[in-house]
């Protein structure tokens, strides 16, 4: 009888160690001047031993992975993934874009870092790469639907409109806004579905 109780807290205990692990590699990851992310510094900072960070990520590419995960979960992802596959192909840019600016601003600074470091570390970006090929599907799907749905300028094919929305919804554009500009979330969003519209309606 007391076995489904064992269970349950055994994996409650794995749940808050995964996010003491999580928490503190998110510091390590935004402290300093450069971004980095030791497994070891992960491991020190969250109080446990180095090998249950090994034994739970066993590289620094899959640690990040989770770590973008947790972040985008957080910020709204799952909003923008119901905002995409909404029937009415503008309502979906639209939304989707207005969304896109509120979850990056939602976790700026562990995404900029992030993003930094895929830039510095082949392992990372690796992950990251493949998250932009499936950013890229998504934008091409939309791209087809506003054709599909005859809300297309004639002149832009579907692959221009893929390219537009594949700039528009990147952190690079975002963060353009936000940091360089000094825009606000809803601002920048408002600035991106205006360059959508002008760009493809």
């Amino acid at each position: 009888m007391a076995r489904p109780y064992v269970q349950r807290a055994r994996a409650e205990s794995a749940a808050a160690t995964q996010r003491r692990m999580i928490e503190a590699a998110r510091f390590v990851l935004t402290s300093g001047e450069v971004p980095r992310l030791e497994l070891a510094e992960v491991a020190e900072r969250a109080g446990i031993a180095r090998s249950t960070v090994y034994l739970s990520f066993g590289t620094r590419s899959a640690l990040m992975s989770k770590i973008l995960d947790d972040s985008l979960s957080r910020a709204g992802f799952g909003r923008l993934r119901e905002y995409l596959v909404l029937p009415d192909a503008v309502e979906a840019m639209e939304k989707s874009l207005t969304q896109t600016a509120h979850m990056y601003s939602a976790d700026h600074g562990v995404l900029r870092r992030m993003l930094l470091l895929a830039r510095l570390d082949p392992d990372v970006a690796r992950d990251y790469q493949l998250r932009q090929q499936r950013r890229g599907a998504a934008m091409r799907d939309l791209a087809q639907r506003l054709r599909s749905q005859r809300r297309l300028r004639a002149k832009v094919s579907v692959e221009a409109a893929a390219e537009v929305l594949w700039v528009l919804t990147s952190f690079d554009t975002f963060d353009q806004l936000f940091s360089g500009w000094g825009l606000d979330a809803t601002s920048c969003g408002v600035r991106m579905v205006m360059i959508a519209r002008s760009s493809l309606l």
